[in-house]
């Protein structure tokens, strides 16, 4: 899971440097190895004359990294498929992507709150139907493909823990799982294999990431100002409890449920 993480973002931040270089964003701090696949911090010299990178030039980096990935999110926000980029990752991470779309809605409202809303409805539309895809995955292919989604993200216990609830409790297991950082894609693929009532798995998965997205949206809308100053003055800081919500997540569905 977190190798996948990483590798995703990685790739966000290898593409946001060559996008914001030529739209002219700045990213300093930061020198690239030619010989190395990944960019590595700028080394400081000591009074002794060492060149050593510590916790403070990791720290910058971090900080770099993270600001041109949030750069370029902004970025995006005004480009003309942006709403298709945010219905795109809505759709998959209810079926098989691990980045939740909350990574894209945010800097979307805050670039352009107007569009709050709207971006909002974008996001709860798209991952419904990425869920119907997801119990389509579980009802039709699960073991050919349902499976090895489950076993990449080391959720495969999980899914044998859940099955023996679903019957009693499962339109509160989608719901709960729409609304808090549980993988969504283990629920969507765990409803179909488990033939869970289609009509109360649609309800309650619009239901729920409907409440979680306009949640985002209303909060972003009314406190847009402040909660983009202290994104921006606490970047790695809100990186950091993404990381953990994200991680967090998964760990509840393997060692608690």
């Amino acid at each position: 899971m977190l190798s996948i993480c990483a590798n995703t973002l990685r790739y966000l931040y290898h593409r946001s440097r060559r996008i914001n270089t030529k739209h002219g964003i700045a990213n300093s701090g930061i020198v690239h190895d030619k010989n190395s696949s990944f960019y590595q911090p700028q080394m400081l010299p000591r009074p002794n004359g060492q060149i050593i990178g510590d916790a403070t030039d990791i720290s910058r980096y971090l900080r770099t990294m993270l600001q041109a990935i949030y750069d370029w999110t902004l970025a995006l926000a005004t480009h003309r498929h942006a709403k298709w980029a945010l219905a795109s990752v809505s759709f998959a991470e209810s079926s098989f992507f691990p980045i939740p779309p909350d990574i894209m809605l945010i800097p979307m409202i805050l670039a352009e709150r107007a569009k709050a809303w709207t971006l909002a409805f974008i996001s709860t539309f798209s991952s419904t139907f990425g869920g119907l895809a997801g119990y389509a995955i579980g009802l039709f292919l699960f073991d050919t493909v349902g499976g090895a989604i489950l076993s990449t993200y080391g959720l495969h216990d999980a899914f044998s823990n859940l099955t023996r609830q679903y019957h009693e409790y499962g339109a509160w297991i989608v719901f709960i799982a729409g609304i808090t950082p549980i993988p969504y894609k283990l629920i969507t693929i765990t409803s179909g294999a488990v033939s869970l009532d289609i009509a109360v798995f649609m309800v309650a998965s619009l239901l729920s990431r409907g409440l979680r997205f306009f949640a985002i949206a209303g909060l972003l809308y009314w406190l847009g100002p402040t909660v983009r100053s202290f994104i921006e003055r606490r970047l790695t800081l809100v990186f950091m409890i993404f990381i953990i919500s994200l991680v967090g997540g998964f760990l509840i569905i393997k060692y608690v449920i």
